[in-house]
């Protein structure tokens, strides 16, 4: 884990616009294989999962089919915004809806 983290610090650290701090965890969580673990909880019999979330990472998520549940809130030299993604949006943004 450590690795991932410190190429992430770096992307970060190196980024000057909102594009490369977007690559930079974008990479982070390909690298991580976020598809694959949000792929693993669903097939158990999870059927949503809530969270707060940052801005760059709300617009992942959303990818996945995740959907904002309120405004966002400060919190630690910050905003995140709370977020739920059911096992049904996850499914169907992913697969098309077949499971």
């Amino acid at each position: 884990m450590r690795e991932p983290l410190e190429r992430l610090a770096a992307g970060l650290k190196a980024g000057e616009t909102a594009r490369d701090y977007v690559e930079a965890l974008y990479g982070f969580m390909e690298e991580l294989k976020l598809e694959t673990a949000l792929t693993d909880i669903f097939a158990q019999d999870i059927r949503e999962v809530t969270m707060e979330a940052r801005d760059t990472t709300v617009h992942i998520l959303k990818k996945f089919g995740a959907e904002t549940t309120g405004a966002p809130f400060s919190f630690y030299r910050g905003t995140v915004t709370p977020m739920r993604l059911t096992r049904e949006a996850f499914w169907n943004s992913h697969t098309g809806g077949q499971i």
